[in-house]
């Protein structure tokens, strides 16, 4: 069965922005401590990696051009690379996800070269609102509403796109005959719990 990711882990590709490609080139280059080398990020908030693209939108402070929670950074980003790569070595199997407006210019074929060598079990989860069909070993295409940018939009218009976004993550799962324990619905997530009660409060009948 496949085992939902732990909230409170620290996972390598998050809380910023990584281009699906960069991120292969990033893989493909092999050093993956790069990603904190300070001479390759800029000084300027929101920090950027001038090598890959990738941008670091909670990570670093920048005060007077000086990133001031360097070395702090830099162990978050130690522990995780350390759960990157126990997760390639272990034998469970693990969702790779995406969201793209545009599949056809990503990388896919690349992507899933380096995963196969790397990683035994995995399956890639390509979003997009653009029907797009391809016959390629353990990848799928999830169609969903078009994307935009969604942090402008009323926060209960956002909810409404998570959920239809969550759903439809959790049919493909069924449809591709992945067993899971993934809650059933958003409201069951652990941001449904945590966040969804205080926006959308529960009626109660009196």
């Amino acid at each position: 069965m496949f085992k939902g990711l732990n909230v409170r882990e620290k996972s390598l590709f998050m809380l910023g922005v990584y281009s699906f490609n960069m991120i292969l080139k990033y893989l493909q280059d092999g050093n993956y401590h790069n990603i904190y080398s300070k001479n390759l990020l800029t000084l300027c908030s929101p920090v950027r990696h001038r090598q890959y693209g990738f941008t670091f939108n909670h990570d670093y402070t920048v005060t007077d051009e000086t990133i001031t929670n360097y070395e702090t950074v830099v162990e978050r980003f130690k522990l995780k690379i350390a759960n990157f790569e126990a997760m390639l070595e272990s034998e469970r199997t693990t969702l790779f996800i995406t969201f793209t407006n545009d599949p056809i210019k990503l990388e896919i074929n690349g992507m899933l070269a380096w995963l196969s060598e790397h990683k035994k079990t995995y399956h890639l989860l390509i979003f997009t609102p653009i029907p797009f069909v391809a016959d390629l070993p353990n990848c799928s295409f999830v169609h969903i509403k078009p994307l935009g940018p969604y942090w402008e939009t009323p926060i209960h218009e956002r909810v409404s796109l998570y959920r239809m976004t969550y759903n439809s993550f959790i049919e493909s799962l069924s449809k591709i005959g992945i067993v899971h324990d993934f809650p059933a619905t958003l409201e069951e997530t652990y941001y449904g719990m945590t966040y969804l009660r205080k926006i959308e409060p529960v009626s109660q009948c009196l």
